[in-house]
């Protein structure tokens, strides 16, 4: 029988680990607060699909799955004897993924524009947006060209910036959320 062995993760992987777990418990009590005050069944099970993205994260971290799918390529790539062309590969890849997440974040502020109304709507958007960020941020992290590693892993840590920013604003969206649903956030009637 084969063991399984599990990477040792740095301490960033550990925070992260931990802070997605508090994004899954925020977006699970988000999504028990829709289901039981009666709001629209999209925003529970939308509370749950950010759980369990989340919750697959945690399990991507856990076995530095991105790690390895990237070690991969890079060994196909050698096999391949195109790993010093790479940059050939990855500078479209980069371009097509920044032209792709700006057509789609500028169609998603003129749909969310259009159809925004209260603020739990706008608390469930900003929890996709923070999802959707976290998910351009692993796309850019799995594409890894050498300008943009610079820019993820150099001086400024975009990559922790990116990751830990994704996270707390779909935590905070959903702590929001289910704080307005419980009445915390009263609008005055003056």
């Amino acid at each position: 029988m084969r063991e399984i062995v599990l990477p040792s993760l740095s301490p960033f992987s550990l925070a992260a680990l931990f802070l997605y777990a508090f994004v899954v418990a925020a977006c699970a009590f988000a999504a028990r607060e829709a289901q039981g005050n009666g709001q629209p069944a999209g925003h529970g099970r939308a509370w749950l699909m950010l759980a369990l993205f989340f919750a697959a994260l945690m399990l991507l971290r856990a076995f530095d799955v991105e790690e390895t799918i990237r070690s991969y390529l890079r060994d196909q790539m050698r096999a391949e004897g195109s790993f010093e062309a790479r940059s050939a590969l990855q500078t479209p890849l980069v371009v097509v993924l920044i032209m792709g997440l700006t057509i789609g974040g500028l169609a998603a502020i003129r749909n969310f524009r259009r159809h925004a109304g209260s603020r739990r709507n706008l608390a469930l958007a900003a929890g996709w947006a923070g999802a959707l960020f976290m998910l351009c941020v692993i796309a850019l992290r799995m594409v890894s060209l050498h300008a943009v590693d610079r820019l993820l892993y150099g001086p400024l840590k975009l990559n922790w910036v990116g990751d830990i920013g994704a996270s707390l604003i779909v935590f905070g969206a959903a702590i929001y959320y289910a704080m307005l649903l419980r009445g915390h956030f009263a609008r005055s009637r003056r």
